[in-house]
């Protein structure tokens, strides 16, 4: 009897290694494939130096345009837009200019635009500024700045949501060509208004399947 005891604590033994091994094993595969997973999720980030003047307007009643573009190659070819960020820096020279003649809109590949800010900004510096619908800051317009701590006054250098949400963008094609207008209102050729660059930031994942 003693010799069957002796075998079944030996046979338990050995069942309670093999469920650590076996149990070790998963825990690595798991690792390894959450880093596989992270590693076909590329995300975008393009720095265009503009160092562009923003078009007066021709007549009082209409805009000068500047067009600006950023292309995301076939690295993201099929991928889906997870989530998009942009951060502008820009300025405006000459005495009584003001960024708040302008207004800036970002298109995707797929012609889906959004409006990023409108023309209620002030004083003569822009950021740099990063757009993100992820944050409750919104841009305080005018020239008295508020003293809500959730409030980007002039010069607006931070982050801040966009008056329009950029997460309509979200499951969009990546691929393609991205276009940013700044428009301006200002119509006095001595007021000059300077995009000095844009930063593209665009989350992507691989279409969703579905059986």
């Amino acid at each position: 009897m003693p010799g069957v005891e002796r075998r079944r604590r030996l046979k338990l033994a050995s069942l309670v290694a093999t469920l650590a091994l076996l149990t070790a094993i998963a825990a690595g595969g798991g690792t390894a494939v959450a880093k596989k997973r992270q590693a076909k999720s590329p995300t975008a980030n393009v720095t265009v130096n503009a160092n562009q003047v923003v078009p007066p307007a021709p007549t009082p009643t209409s805009q000068g345009i500047l067009t600006s573009t950023a292309v995301l190659g076939k690295k993201f070819k099929g991928r889906q837009i997870d989530d998009v960020n942009v951060t502008l820096v820009g300025s405006a020279s000459g005495a009584g200019s003001s960024i708040g003649v302008l207004n800036a809109k970002l298109t995707a590949p797929n012609g889906n635009t959004v409006l990023l800010f409108s023309d209620f900004l002030f004083g003569q510096t822009l950021g740099p500024l990063t757009l993100d619908d992820e944050t409750p800051v919104f841009l305080n317009g005018g020239g008295t700045p508020s003293s809500d701590p959730e409030a980007l006054n002039a010069p607006y250098a931070g982050k801040a949501a966009p008056s329009s949400p950029l997460i309509e963008m979200d499951g969009g094609p990546a691929k393609g060509v991205w276009t940013l207008k700044i428009r301006n209102e200002d119509n006095n050729a001595a007021h000059v208004h300077t995009l000095a660059s844009w930063t593209l930031q665009v989350k992507t994942h691989a279409p969703f399947v579905t059986k």
